[in-house]
């Protein structure tokens, strides 16, 4: 009977130790298996190319960013941010040939006339929450915003004070350049 209860005891403190194991493999890989869907899941470090349109309502105007952020991981929290220009539907710019007697055609998005923008991407893999953070380095205005995936599409977007909607777009994650 004693050796019957010796081996259960082993046993059983196999089975923990497994436990113990197959916790500690969750724990590790608990920021992969929880990472929102439209988040590209890459080592920190690497560039992610971005494309967001925001569309004002209230202002009925638009604005166009296409740049990069860099992925940083820190447990519980993952961060996708960088610094890109961003451009307005509202600033014209004169067509090459036109002096503004000529032709009174112009043309949004005026590449002369960016705003620096610092997005942020945040992720809280424990809960799950996404959220968005515009910083406006030329008017120094910020907002942050819940955001969410679309199933379907794959795309990141979220609603700013019920006016101002933002749409962003992941492109395929690029490694860092290392220079030696």
């Amino acid at each position: 009977m004693t050796k019957q209860i010796e081996t259960i005891r082993q046993t059983l403190s196999r089975a923990s130790i497994k436990r113990g194991l197959a916790s500690a493999a969750l724990m590790t890989l608990a920021p992969f298996l929880m990472q929102a869907s439209c988040l590209p899941s890459v080592p920190a470090g690497w560039q992610v190319p971005f494309t967001m349109i925001s569309l004002d309502n209230k202002n009925q105007q638009a604005s166009y960013i296409r740049g990069s952020m860099q992925w940083q991981s820190n447990f519980p929290v993952d961060t996708l941010s960088g610094t890109n220009s961003q451009l307005f539907s509202d600033r014209l710019a004169t067509p090459a040939g036109c002096d503004g007697f000529t032709c009174q055609d112009s043309q949004p998005f005026n590449v002369d006339k960016p705003d620096s923008l610092d997005v942020t991407v945040t992720q809280n893999v424990l809960t799950s929450s996404l959220s968005i953070t515009l910083h406006d380095l030329t008017t120094k205005g910020q907002a942050t915003f819940p955001a969410a995936c679309d199933p379907h599409s794959g795309l990141l977007y979220g609603s700013l004070d019920g006016a101002v909607m933002a749409v962003i777009s992941f492109g395929a994650p690029q490694q860092p350049i290392t220079f030696k």
